[in-house]
């Protein structure tokens, strides 16, 4: 039961809204693959964020950028409540 929930924080809580944003756009897996591209963030790095993988700092802004909301909110979302 607990594997089913929708995760509220941490790496697979982002995947989360990266295949939400994918739906909004109704993108197939690859055209979203080239959209998250196009803001410098690679199809490696998509897949890493999709597999629950860490990922650094430097990532903050082109995810910000694709999922239309502020670093700070991604940060929030990433490191869940302090």
């Amino acid at each position: 039961m607990k594997t089913s929930e929708r995760p509220k924080y941490g790496t697979r809580a982002i995947a989360v809204l990266l295949q939400d944003r994918q739906k909004e756009l109704d993108l197939s897996n690859q055209e979203f693959a080239k959209f998250c591209d196009t803001f410098k963030l690679s199809p490696t790095e998509l897949n890493n964020i999709y597999a629950g993988e860490a990922f650094d700092d430097n990532l903050l802004a082109p995810l910000s950028r694709i999922l239309g909301i502020t670093k700070e909110q991604l940060l929030k979302v990433r490191d869940g409540c302090e």
